[in-house]
C-alpha cells in the first residue's frame, strides 16, 4: 500500500539539512521561531535571523576547536532553545548529532557514549556528572565538553571546556573555515533506543532520510508559517524531532518549547502563546482527557446533564462527518484555555478510541499515526479529511506499506520501504542484516493488515503474540486498549504465561491500582489492601464480561510500583517476562 494517496502539499527538495535551515532563514528571518518562558514568567522569543546567527557562531566555535566533517557531537539536555541550536549546528556543519534520552540512567548514558565513539559532547548542567564520566571514555587526550549552564566542577584540568555564553559571543574564529559538501545519504543523527526488547541500538538516519520524512509530515498535515507548534515530547527521540521540531522550522512556523510535562503547564503555554498543534504520546492525551472529564463531572447537575447531552448531539454529527462539536463547545474550549487548538497528533503508541472520541466530540481535531525510529519516524497516519482513529491512519508519501506472512485473516508483518528508511544500526551490521528483508523492506516487528478502504490496523507485535491451547491469536496491545479508561486499574500488562503442561499460553493481566482515584473514592487515604485487591479483580471481571472466550483472562496479579518505560511511553515489556513463567 503506497502513500501518494495521502500528499497534499507542493514537495521541499533539500539535498541536505544545511540548505533546508538556511533557506528558512532567508525565507521568515523576522518571525518567531522559538520560545520559551523564563522563571519571570515572560517568554524568551528567538527569531530565524538570530537563530541562524546563533548557530553559525557555534559551527565556528566547533570548527576552532577541530571538529570536522562525520565528527560525532553529543548531547545530553532537557529541551531548551539551546538543545535546538546544537543539533543544528551539528547537522549543518556535517557532524553526526548524538542526542541522548536525559531521563535514562546515568550509566546507560555512559554507555551509550562510549560506544558512539564521541568527539565531543554538549550538556545541561544538571547532567554534570554524567557529562564527565562520559569525558573519561572520549576519544583523544583533551576530549571536547562543553556546557550550557556555569556549574561547578567542570575543570579545565586534561579536559577542554566551552561555556556556552562563549559561544554565543563568538566572533569569526582563527582558523579558517572550509565549507565541507553534505551528500544526502550521509549520516546526520544517531538515535540510541533500546525499545521494550532490551537491546540497545544506534539508528542512524541520512540527511536524505530525515527531510524526506519533514516531506511526508507536512504533506500529510498541512502546516505553515502561522502555526505555533506546543513541544512537549523530548526532542531527542525522532518522532518530536521530526515532527515537532523540524517540521515547523521547515516552513516559518514557532516551536514554543514547554519547560516540563505538566497539564497545567502546557495549558498556560497554549493560552499564553496562541497554540495550534499539539503532538504527543498516548498517556498525554489521556491525562488530558480525564483532568478535562473531572472538570467536567464536578459541575452542577444542570449543567453536567446539559454538556452530556451535547457532547451526544456532537457525537451524532461526528459520525455523519459534520463538525458540531466546534460550535457546541466553543465556550468551553475558550475557557480551558484550549481554544486556539487546531490540531492534536498522538503517535508513540496506540491512542485509545475513547480518548479520540472525547477530543472529538468537544470539537478538537485529533488524529494518530504509526510509526518506527528506524523510519524517521512517518509510515502511517490519519488525515484531517480521512481519519479513522480506530485504525493507524494511510501510508506517509512515498511510503510502500506491505502485509508479509498474511494468515487467514489477513493479519501479518508490516514491512516498510521509504527513502526515510535508515542508513543502518550503528556497527551493528548484524542487526541491520536481521532488520531488513532481501528485497530493502524494514521489518517492524508489528502485526496488522489493511481494511478496503487502504488504513492500516495494528495488533500488536509479533514477538507478545499469545496463543493459547485451542490454537488461537491474542494480541495483548488490543485488551490493554480495554482498560485505558478504567478509574480502578492504573497501568495494566496483558500477557501469555505458558501453560505447565505446555499445551499454549493462558492469558493474565498485571495490574497496578490507580491508588490517586482509589484514595479520592475512599475520602482522602487509601482502602485497605484487601479492598484494593477485590476492587482490581472486581474491574478486571467486568472487562472480562466484554471479551471472546478465548481472550478471557485468567489470573490477575497486582502490583504497587509503575511499570518501568521507554522515552516514548511504552512499557519495557522485556523486564516482566518472569510473569509468562509457569505458576
Amino acid at each position: 500500500m503506497n502513500g501518494d494517496n495521502v500528499s497534499q502539499r507542493e514537495e521541499i527538495d533539500y539535498p541536505n539539512l544545511q540548505e533546508l535551515f538556511r533557506d528558512s532563514v532567508k525565507r521568515f528571518p523576522h518571525r518567531t521561531a522559538l520560545r520559551m518562558r523564563k522563571p519571570s514568567g515572560a517568554f524568551r522569543n528567538i527569531d530565524y535571523a538570530l537563530l541562524g546567527e546563533r548557530v553559525e557562531r557555534l559551527r565556528r566555535a566547533l570548527y576552532d576547536h577541530g571538529l570536522r566533517k562525520g565528527d560525532r557531537l553529543g548531547l545530553i539536555s532537557q529541551n531548551r532553545p539551546e538543545w535546538v541550536e546544537v543539533y543544528l549546528a551539528a547537522v549543518t556543519m556535517g557532524l553526526v548529532i548524538v542526542p541522548f534520552d536525559a531521563g535514562s540512567a546515568s550509566t546507560t548514558i555512559v554507555s551509550y557514549a562510549d560506544f558512539a565513539d564521541l568527539s565531543a559532547l554538549v550538556f545541561s548542567g544538571r547532567y554534570l556528572d554524567t557529562a564527565l564520566a562520559a569525558g573519561k571514555k572520549m576519544r583523544g587526550w583533551r576530549p571536547l565538553l562543553i556546557c550550557f549552564d556555569e556549574p561547578q566542577g567542570l575543570e579545565r584540568k586534561r579536559r577542554r571546556k566551552i561555556r556556552f555564553y562563549e559561544v554565543e559571543c563568538a566572533e569569526r574564529g582563527h582558523k579558517e573555515r572550509e565549507e565541507e559538501e553534505i551528500t544526502p545519504d550521509d549520516p546526520a543523527a544517531i538515535i540510541f533506543t533500546s525499545g521494550t526488547t532490551g537491546t540497545p541500538k544506534g539508528v542512524t538516519l541520512s540527511h536524505r532520510g530525515i527531510i524526506a520524512n519533514i516531506n511526508a509530515s507536512i504533506r500529510s498535515l498541512p502546516i505553515d508559517k502561522r502555526d505555533n507548534f506546543i513541544a512537549v515530547l523530548p526532542f531527542h527521540h525522532t518522532y518530536p524531532s521530526t515532527c515537532s521540531l523540524l517540521s515547523p522550522l521547515t516552513v516559518g512556523a514557532a516551536v514554543t518549547i514547554v519547560e516540563k510535562l505538566v497539564g497545567a503547564k502546557i495549558i498556560a503555554d497554549i493560552h499564553d502563546t496562541g497554540g495550534t498543534v499539539l503532538i504527543g504520546v498516548p498517556l498525554l492525551f489521556d491525562k488530558l482527557s480525564r483532568g478535562i472529564g473531572e472538570k467536567l463531572h464536578h459541575l452542577p447537575p444542570a449543567k453536567r446533564m446539559t454538556v452530556t447531552t451535547l457532547r451526544g448531539v456532537s457525537r451524532t454529527g461526528h459520525a455523519m462527518k459534520l463538525p458540531l462539536g466546534k460550535a457546541l463547545f466553543g465556550r468551553l474550549r475558550e475557557k480551558a484555555g484550549l481554544q486556539s487548538l487546531r490540531l492534536l497528533v498522538s503517535g508513540g503508541g496506540p491512542l485509545a478510541l475513547e480518548t479520540a472520541n472525547f477530543f472529538s466530540e468537544l470539537g478538537f481535531t485529533i488524529v494518530q499515526g504509526y510509526g518506527m525510529s528506524e523510519n524517521g519516524p512517518l509510515i502511517t497516519v490519519n488525515t484531517e479529511k480521512r481519519c479513522d482513529n480506530r485504525t493507524a491512519g494511510l501510508p506517509v508519501h512515498q511510503t510502500d506499506v506491505r502485509i508479509a506472512d498474511k494468515n487467514a485473516e489477513g493479519v501479518g508483518e508490516i514491512q516498510v520501504y521509504s527513502p526515510s528508511l535508515m542508513l543502518g544500526y550503528f556497527r551493528n551490521e548484524e542487526a541491520t542484516q536481521e532488520a531488513m528483508t532481501e528485497d530493502g523492506y524494514l521489518r517492524t516487528g508489528d502485526l496488522g493488515s489493511f481494511d478496503r478502504r487502504g488504513f492500516l490496523h495494528i495488533l500488536g507485535r509479533s514477538k507478545n503474540l499469545i496463543v493459547t491451547a485451542g490454537g488461537k491469536n491474542v494480541y495483548p496491545e488490543e485488551l490493554e486498549l480495554k482498560f485505558s479508561e478504567s478509574e480502578i486499574i492504573g497501568e495494566v500488562l496483558i500477557m501469555g504465561q505458558r501453560r505447565s503442561d505446555g499445551r499454549g499460553e493462558r492469558v493474565v493481566a498485571v495490574c497496578v491500582p490507580n491508588y490517586e482515584a482509589l484514595a479520592d473514592e475512599h475520602g482522602g487515604t487509601l482502602p485497605p489492601d484487601d479492598d484494593i485487591r477485590r476492587k482490581v479483580r472486581n474491574e478486571v471481571s467486568r472487562i472480562n464480561r466484554k471479551l471472546s472466550v478465548y481472550e478471557k483472562i485468567e489470573a490477575t496479579y497486582i502490583r504497587e510500583e509503575a511499570f518501568e518505560k521507554t522515552a516514548s511511553g511504552k512499557v519495557k515489556r522485556f523486564l516482566y517476562g518472569f510473569y509468562g513463567e509457569p505458576e
